[in-house]
């Protein structure tokens, strides 16, 4: 490896790093948006003579399950349920749709496109996911209220309240 340079803070060395890091990061997101279009009985083909269109639900159902993956895979120490409401977040400002419009476009420019199996596509399962999603939402936010209120708690005692007390 003599055409190595001596400093791993070269130019160089950070755009491998760079490049490889987002191969990863890519590789994470790709294969969530696989696994959701899966899930309801859709999938990314390279077939030409067919590509259906992907309805706002679709699409928002597709981003949610993306930005909850992302901040699963940039935060894994986060509260679960703060990543959730965060990814929440991510579909209401519209970076986790642009997000996903922008991966479907780079995707087609490689060959691949969208498609519904009729007679696989689930509205049950994709249903299901819509309102469980809006359920967990409700509750995390539940749980994240309840934390914030036992930290103001702790705050006023000025103590951590110690157990048997």
């Amino acid at each position: 490896m003599d055409y190595l340079p001596h400093s791993i803070t070269s130019p160089g060395i950070a755009a491998v790093v760079h490049r490889q890091l987002n191969e990863l990061y890519f590789a994470h997101l790709l294969e969530t948006l696989h696994s959701a279009a899966s899930g309801i009985g859709a999938s990314f083909t390279t077939s030409p003579e067919k590509e259906d269109s992907i309805s706002n639900e679709i699409l928002e159902y597709l981003a949610f399950c993306v930005a909850v993956s992302r901040e699963g895979y940039l935060w894994p120490k986060k509260d679960p349920s703060q990543q959730f409401l965060d990814a929440t977040d991510r579909i209401h400002d519209g970076y986790a749709i642009k997000l996903v419009q922008d991966i479907l476009a780079v995707l087609k420019t490689l060959g691949y496109h969208w498609e519904i199996n009729p007679d696989g596509y689930n509205w049950a399962t994709f249903a299901k996911e819509q309102t469980a999603r809006k359920e967990l939402a409700e509750e995390a936010d539940a749980y994240l209220k309840g934390r914030q209120q036992t930290s103001v708690v702790i705050e006023e005692l000025g103590e951590w309240p110690q157990s048997g007390d």
